[in-house]
């Protein structure tokens, strides 16, 4: 029997990318999801075609920037359904650019919703599942929240957030039957970088910036590994391949990375400055 089937799943930034296969691929699997997104008539969508083919699913609308608003999505969910078995903080965004470029505004917009987003989604969840006895978070960061990269500052600061929240609430889980694992991919092909700002640089260079990543992982294919992680209960779930190795190279000496940052930022400069 699938240990998802008839659970309570609660998915952020279930209406594209990675949130959206996770969405499909638990309404296979027989869960009762509740798709949350800040686009109401997307995340719909994705709800009408699990439930097409015979999936339960319901599209709730949330800006998980709004803090309030996630701790009430989440603790009415909870009560709605008798119990909360699994909440997926998925919801993010990013943007391109130099610290240099970055204005206050731009540090707001992505630490409210890639970090504040999943605190209040975890820090709710977590009382909720505590006084139940079980459950599972799982946060999405990525590789950058375990190595930090430039022209990300806001989006690996966020990230590297989430890794150290989920960390520690691993910990002080362990002795309720409280389950956490931060999902750390590389490159995906994710909706996440569809229309990302780039600061201080043309749009006609979108596509060299996009092209740092050559060789990118499908959703379908990342999901399986996050589920497969999860079954496992495994504390970090990293893929692909090459995102694990970077990860072990940086463990055993962080400045043998110094050469691909280098590369990173003198190509993404020469796009910069050609604007």
């Amino acid at each position: 029997m699938d240990i998802f089937k008839d659970k309570i799943v609660i998915v952020t930034g279930g209406a594209a990318g990675i949130g959206k296969a996770i969405c499909e691929e638990l309404g296979r699997r027989g869960a009762i999801i509740i798709a949350a997104d800040i686009n109401l008539d997307k995340v719909y969508n994705v709800v009408l075609e699990i439930c097409s083919k015979g999936g339960r699913a319901t599209a709730v609308h949330l800006d998980v920037s709004d803090t309030d608003a996630v701790e009430k999505f989440v603790i009415d969910t909870a009560a709605e359904y008798g119990r909360l078995d699994y909440i997926f903080n998925n919801a993010g965004i990013n943007i391109y650019g130099e610290v240099r470029d970055m204005s206050m505004d731009d540090w707001k917009k992505i630490i409210n919703i890639n970090l504040w987003g999943v605190i209040a989604g975890s820090a709710t969840a977590f009382k909720i599942m505590v006084r139940q006895g079980h459950g599972h978070i799982i946060n999405t960061s990525s590789v950058n929240g375990l190595i930090p990269y430039p022209t990300e500052g806001g989006y690996g600061t966020a990230k590297h957030g989430i890794n150290g929240l989920s960390g520690i609430l691993r910990s002080e889980g362990s002795a309720f039957n409280v389950k956490v694992s931060v999902v750390c991919p590389g490159a995906v092909k994710s909706d996440i970088d569809v229309g990302v700002p780039i600061l201080n640089t043309e749009e006609r260079h979108r596509r060299h910036v996009d092209g740092m990543y050559l060789f990118k992982m499908s959703t379908e294919n990342a999901v399986l590994r996050i589920l497969k992680g999860i079954e496992k209960n495994s504390a970090v779930i990293i893929f692909p391949f090459s995102a694990r190795v970077t990860w072990w190279l940086h463990r055993i000496n962080p400045a043998i990375l110094n050469p691909l940052r280098w590369i990173m930022l003198v190509g993404f400069r020469y796009f910069r400055l050609k604007s």
